[in-house]
């Protein structure tokens, strides 16, 4: 056989096999970068819904506690507060789904347990120390996910 034809057979084979390698590759890291982007922002989400849900609640309870609201603003301040449990709820799903870290999503799903436990303080000192100790567990969680997100 013709040296010329093996090494360009071989010059062929090698050509063929680098665009391979190189489109597998680049499909790779776009999925990274796809997976990486998905991560950011299931892990902003669920983070707002729940700053939010547990404004809504601590409002909530604030404002029964003061007391002087009519039936109507009553009920609109518990609608809030239920459509922010349920977006809340929502926002932690993607995040099981996404998230490499161990527990999270039971981590996440006990905040929100617990922010619903709010509505079972007995004055405003204890709606405080839920608040501030909700606020402290949350800010734990973000840490850990911001690690995740830097690994």
């Amino acid at each position: 056989m013709d040296p010329t034809v093996i090494v360009a057979a071989l010059g062929f084979v090698a050509t063929l096999l680098a665009t391979s390698l190189a489109s597998r590759w680049q499909r790779l890291g776009a999925r990274e970068a796809r997976l990486f982007d998905a991560r950011v922002r299931s892990y902003s989400d669920c983070a707002g819904a729940l700053y939010e849900y547990e404004r809504a609640v601590y409002h909530r309870v604030k404002t029964r506690f003061e007391g002087g609201l009519e039936q109507a603003e009553r009920a609109q301040i518990r609608q809030q507060a239920w459509s922010s449990n349920a977006a809340a709820r929502a926002a932690i799903a993607p995040v099981s789904l996404l998230s490499s870290i161990p527990n999270l999503s039971q981590d996440l799903e006990a905040v929100r347990s617990r922010i619903g436990d709010m509505n079972d303080a007995t004055g405003l000192d204890d709606l405080l120390g839920r608040h501030s100790d909700i606020q402290e567990e949350l800010h734990r969680i973000l840490a850990t996910a911001r690690a995740d997100l830097a690994a």
